[in-house]
């Protein structure tokens, strides 16, 4: 028993120095490396325990915010600690991962907006006056080697890409949350089956398909949005856009997804494969293709279809 407990103490206290040390890189030279923090936790939550693993997760936020910033330390914690939560819940649980997946990308929405909210009130930003900013910053930059008709083009661009930008960043955000979510469950997934512990894992890509109910969200969102129209509400715009770019980003996911299993049953060589996958993601017909053929397939099982080989 005590060689057991000097074992856990052990792990925590590699799981802290390395929790610091992923703090430290993020902080001062990669901030994109904090979408991998919460991963260490999810794994040591179902090896050392919940209530251990909070305890050190909390511990590592306050080091983090001494050696730098209270603030971004902690904000650390309040973040992503709920995720881990519902992660443990759900594999103690084990529950599909489909639905540890939701409910993580939900919990993080969660956290991530009520933090953002709490240390900028939505009143104090002003995205039209950042827009303008920028845009003049930009055209600083450029305005003196142009003539005053290019210069009014380039402006005129400009605020057009500006304004779709902000209309699209709920989007952006989600499709972020999305990714962090995928990858530390699939990463924690991992290194806990290098421990022996298996947990449900999303299948590989070739198998990944998105579930029907899918299209039936799709489709009411949809549904929503031609009432706001209708209504005469502006907001509309947004929802549609965001809409598009956060479902066109799934369906042609699980298109791309189709095209790897049916390749992959025709047994092609991976140079083809890897030819015809660069094709489907940069040749802009092709992608449209992807993007039906994956919201088909949330219809339509393709994948039972039998390919006969002479």
């Amino acid at each position: 028993m005590e060689f057991k407990d000097q074992e856990k103490y052990m792990e925590l206290g590699k799981l802290g120095l390395f929790g610091v040390v992923l703090g430290f890189l993020g902080y001062t030279f990669f901030g994109i490396l904090y979408i991998f923090f919460p991963m260490l936790f999810m794994e040591s939550s179902v090896k050392n325990g919940i209530l251990s693993t909070m305890g050190v997760m909390l511990g590592v936020s306050v080091i983090i915010g001494l050696a730098f910033n209270m603030l971004a330390g902690l904000s650390l914690f309040f973040v992503f600690a709920p995720m881990v939560l519902a992660f443990h819940y759900m594999v103690t649980s084990k529950r599909g991962f489909m639905a540890t997946l939701i409910l993580m990308a939900v919990v993080l929405i969660l956290s991530s907006v009520s933090l953002q909210m709490g240390l900028t009130p939505l009143g104090t930003v002003n995205l039209e006056e950042i827009s303008e900013e920028l845009i003049q910053s930009q055209i600083d930059g450029v305005g003196e080697n142009l003539t005053g008709l290019e210069a009014s083009r380039l402006e005129e661009n400009l605020r057009l890409i500006n304004e779709m930008s902000i209309k699209l960043i709920p989007g952006m955000f989600f499709i972020f949350i999305l990714f962090t979510v995928y990858l530390n469950y699939v990463m924690a997934g991992r290194r806990l089956l290098r421990h022996g512990i298996l947990i449900n894992q999303p299948p590989i890509f070739s198998n990944l398909q998105l579930p029907r109910i899918s299209i039936l969200v799709f489709g009411i969102i949809i549904g929503v949005i031609l009432l706001l129209q209708n209504s005469g509400m502006e907001i509309y715009e947004v929802i549609y856009l965001n809409s598009l770019l956060v479902f066109g980003l799934l369906f042609f996911v699980n298109g791309l997804a189709l095209v790897s299993n049916l390749l992959g049953r025709l047994k092609m060589p991976n140079f083809i494969k890897t030819f015809i996958f660069l094709g489907l993601v940069f040749f802009i017909p092709a992608g449209a293709v992807v993007v039906i053929l994956g919201l088909l397939d949330t219809l339509v099982v393709f994948r039972k279809i039998r390919i006969k080989r002479e």
